[in-house]
C-alpha cells in the first residue's frame, strides 16, 4: 500500500492529564501506520519515523530516557517500551478498585457502553477471574436502584400530601391519640367530651371516667376539656406549637413537652429554645398581622404571602438554619411599618422574607426595642467565655515568618557513603538548545544565590550529567547521577506508602495537609558529598550543598530526617514531604 495514500497518526501531546491512555491509542495507531507503510525488516527506518511523528515534545523526552544500549543500537521495540514506562506510571491497585466500585451509569448510557466502561476500569484491578461477575452484580444493583426510584416517583402525590400534613403550622391544638379498636359508628371517628380522644361510646372504655378533674375536683372528665368557670380565661385546649422554617419538625404527643423551634441567622446569630409561645397583633399596611414573640431568635420572619402588595425586597447573604441544622436561602429583605395597635407606636422593621408559609416572628432584638420584653438583668449572672479567634492568612505570614520564607533546613549534614570498587565517571556537558540557554543560565544564578549550587574549579573524580525539564518560562536543573548511583551505599530506610497510614485515618475527623516546598533542599550536604554530586553545564562545573534530586540515597534519607521532625507528635504523620496533621473524633482540638 502506498504511503501517500494513508494518514498518519497525530502528534501527541505529553502534558495531558490522562497521558497514559492518550499514549496507548497512540501507539496502536502508530504501529499499525508503521506496518503499513514501511517494510518489517527496516526497523531503523520505523525507527526514525517514530522520532518524526511524535512531535518536537517526544523528541525532547527521548533525549532524556534511559537505555541500556547505545543509539545505533537501539530498535524500535526498545524505544516504545521506554516510552510505555515513561507515559504509564506504577498504579495504584487501591485506586483503581474506589474507581472501579464509584462507576455508576449514568442517565441515557446503555447497558453495553456501561459494561464496556466496567471491564475496561477492572482491567486495572487484578480482579482476574471474577472480573464478569462483579461486573454483573454492579449492573444488577444499577437496575434495582432505577426501578426502586421509579417506584417512589409513582407515589410522589401521596408523598406529597405527607409532607403538606407534617410541614402545615397551624394553631396547635393536639392530635388526640386512638385508644381501642375501630369500629364503623361515626361518632366513634370524634374526640370524647370527657377525655377528648378516641374510643367506642361506652362510659366504660372512657379513661376519664371514674377519674378526678385536676382544676375543678370533679369527677368523670379531665382538665383539658374541664367547662368550670374558673377555666374560661384559659384556652380550652394546652397548646403544642411547633415554630420553624421549612420542613423536617415533627410535633410531640407528650403533654409536658412544649417547645419552640427558633431561627438563627448563620454566621451571626444563635438559636435558643423557650418553652410555651406568646402572640401579638401588629398592623401592617392596614392589615391585621399575627406575630409570635420568640426571645430566642436573632431577627424577624415575614412570610411573602402575608403581605400582598410588599414593596420591593432587598439582596441579602442571610442564611437561616433550622433547628436541626438544615439552612433556607431567604428571598430577601424589607423595611416595614409596624405599629402597635395597643399604644399606636409605629416602628421601621427590618424583616427577612421566605417563600415558606408559617407563623410570622419578631425575634429579641425587636421586642426589646418596643418594650414587648423586658430584660431583669440583676437577676442574670452574666459568664462571657473568651474563644480564640480564628487566624487569617495575613496573620499567619506574620506571626511566623520563618515557616514561609526563605529555604529550610533539617538537623545534621548528610554524608554520602561509595563503594570503593566502582571506578568513577566523568561525563561531559550535555548540549543546550540555543533558545534555552538564557533559561538555564537564570536558573542557576537563582540556585547560587539561594546558596543551593556552587562553582566548581578543581578537578572532581565524579562528574554528573546535567539534566535540565523545561517549564513554562521556566526551567528546572538536576543530575543525571545513573552512574553514580550504582556506586552509593544505600541505608534502606523503609518509605511509607498510603495503604500503610490508612489505618490511622480510620478515626480521624479533621485532615490539613503540609507540603514540604523542595523538600530534598532542606538536607545539606558536608564538603566530601558535595564534590561527588558535581555536574557539568555549558557554563562550567557547579556542586550541590543541598541533597539534590536524582540520587538513588535521597528519598530514604529524607524520610529519615522527616519522620525524626515530628517524632512524638500526636496526630501527625508524613508521607515523603507530605504531612498529614488530624484530629480523632474523640478530640477536641488540633494537637499543636
Amino acid at each position: 500500500m502506498a504511503l501517500e495514500r494513508l494518514t498518519p497518526p497525530g502528534k501527541i501531546k505529553f502534558n495531558t492529564k490522562n497521558i497514559s491512555e492518550d499514549w496507548r491509542k497512540w501507539r496502536e495507531e502508530f504501529e499499525l501506520y508503521a506496518s503499513l507503510s514501511v517494510k518489517d525488516a527496516e526497523d531503523k527506518a520505523k525507527l526514525q519515523l517514530l522520532k518524526y511523528l511524535i512531535g518536537a515534545d517526544g523528541r525532547e523526552i527521548y533525549s532524556t530516557l534511559k537505555f541500556e544500549k547505545e543509539e545505533k543500537d537501539r530498535k524500535l521495540k526498545d524505544v516504545l517500551e521506554a516510552f510505555d514506562a515513561y507515559c504509564r506510571p506504577k498504579r495504584n491497585e487501591t485506586v483503581e478498585r474506589f474507581r472501579f466500585n464509584i462507576r455508576k451509569q449514568e442517565q441515557g448510557e446503555t447497558i453495553e457502553t456501561f459494561i464496556t466502561d466496567l471491564k475496561t476500569l477492572a482491567a486495572k484491578c487484578n480482579y482476574e477471574e471474577i472480573v464478569d461477575s462483579l461486573c454483573v452484580d454492579i449492573t444488577r444493583a444499577a437496575e434495582i436502584t432505577k426501578q426502586g426510584i421509579s417506584v417512589l416517583d409513582g407515589n410522589n402525590n401521596s408523598l406529597s400530601s405527607h409532607t403538606e400534613n407534617v410541614n402545615k403550622i397551624g394553631k396547635g391544638k393536639p392530635s388526640a391519640k386512638t385508644s381501642g379498636s375501630k369500629h364503623s359508628h361515626t361518632d366513634n371517628n370524634k374526640p370524647c367530651k370527657y377525655c377528648a380522644k378516641e374510643h367506642e361510646r361506652k362510659k366504660e372504655n372512657c379513661p376519664a371516667y371514674g377519674k378526678t378533674c385536676r382544676l375543678c375536683h370533679k369527677m368523670n372528665h379531665f382538665e383539658t376539656v374541664c367547662r368550670s368557670a374558673t377555666k374560661k380565661s384559659q384556652p380550652k385546649y394546652k397548646k403544642k406549637t411547633v415554630h420553624h422554617i421549612g420542613t423536617g419538625c415533627s410535633v410531640t404527643d407528650s403533654d409536658d413537652d412544649y417547645s419552640v423551634w427558633t431561627i438563627q441567622e448563620e454566621n451571626t446569630h444563635s438559636a435558643h429554645s423557650v418553652s410555651n409561645s406568646a402572640h401579638a397583633s401588629m398592623i401592617i399596611h392596614g392589615k391585621k398581622v399575627t406575630f409570635q414573640l420568640d426571645s430566642g431568635a436573632t431577627c424577624n420572619i415575614l412570610p411573602h404571602s402575608v403581605i400582598p402588595n410588599m414593596p420591593p425586597l432587598q439582596p441579602t447573604n442571610y442564611t437561616l438554619k433550622l433547628y436541626n441544622k438544615s439552612t433556607i436561602r431567604p428571598l430577601g429583605k424589607v423595611h416595614l411599618q409596624v405599629t402597635n395597635p395597643r399604644n399606636g407606636t409605629s416602628y421601621d422593621t427590618e424583616f427577612v422574607v421566605i417563600k415558606e408559609d408559617c407563623m410570622p416572628l419578631l425575634g429579641n432584638k425587636t421586642l426589646q426595642h418596643m418594650e414587648l420584653l423586658n430584660w431583669r438583668k440583676e437577676n442574670i449572672l452574666s459568664v462571657r467565655q473568651l474563644l480564640p479567634s480564628p487566624l487569617s492568612k495575613k496573620q499567619l505570614f506574620a506571626e511566623y515568618p520563618d515557616v514561609f520564607e526563605g529555604l529550610g533546613r533539617l538537623a545534621g549534614k548528610y554524608h554520602l557513603v561509595l563503594d570503593e570498587n566502582i571506578q568513577p565517571v566523568v561525563h561531559p556537558p550535555r548540549k543546550v538548545p540555543i533558545a534555552l540557554k538564557p533559561l538555564l543560565k537564570a536558573e542557576l544564578d537563582r540556585l547560587q544565590e539561594m546558596k543551593i549550587i556552587t562553582p566548581v574549579s578543581e578537578p572532581t573524580p565524579w562528574v554528573s550529567s546535567c539534566l535540565m525539564v523545561v517549564k513554562p518560562n521556566k526551567v528546572r536543573i538536576c543530575i543525571d547521577p545513573k552512574d553514580l548511583n550504582k556506586a552509593l551505599k544505600r541505608s534502606h530506610y523503609p518509605l511509607r506508602t498510603i495503604e500503610e497510614i490508612l489505618p490511622n485515618l480510620s478515626r480521624a475527623k479533621v485532615f490539613s495537609v503540609l507540603d514540604a516546598r523542595n523538600g530534598f533542599w532542606h538536607v545539606e550536604l558536608d564538603k566530601e558529598s558535595s564534590m561527588l554530586t558535581t555536574f557539568n553545564t555549558p557554563f562550567g562545573r557547579f556542586r550541590w550543598l543541598r541533597m539534590p534530586f536524582g540520587i538513588s540515597t535521597a528519598p530514604e534519607e529524607y524520610q529519615r530526617r522527616q519522620d525524626q521532625a515530628v517524632e512524638g507528635l500526636p496526630g501527625v504523620l508524613s508521607i515523603a514531604d507530605d504531612i498529614s496533621v488530624m484530629v480523632n473524633a474523640t478530640q477536641k482540638r488540633m494537637p499543636l
